[in-house]
């Protein structure tokens, strides 16, 4: 498990904090990403997941194409990005307390 935590993010080509599997075996549960100050992210967008691409800017990205993922996002400060939060294939996420600023969708399914 991984926690990404207190940290702070902004401009890069991928999303702020970008949660990616794509090869079997890999397990990416029980990750959390909280307290987290994100800004505009995924300036390059992110096609690694096509048909489902996301090309916005967006500040926390959720992708597998194999297996799921269940992972938490809770108490992060999301702001100026079309996206607050994208993900893709079989994603469960749960935490709350997420804000947003500036954010079209908080939330995606691609």
């Amino acid at each position: 498990m991984t926690t990404v935590e207190d940290d702070t993010v902004s401009g890069n080509g991928l999303a702020g904090i970008t949660v990616h599997s794509r090869a079997p075996g890999q397990d990416l549960n029980g990750n959390v990403v909280a307290h987290n100050t994100i800004q505009t992210n995924n300036v390059d967008g992110d096609f690694d997941f096509a048909p489902h691409v996301d090309p916005a800017t967006t500040g926390i990205i959720v992708a597998t194409a194999v297996g799921s993922i269940s992972i938490t996002i809770k108490n992060n400060s999301i702001s100026n990005d079309v996206n607050g939060i994208w993900h893709t294939g079989p994603v469960t996420i749960s935490g709350k307390g997420n804000k947003y600023s500036k954010v079209a969708h908080h939330s995606v399914r691609g």
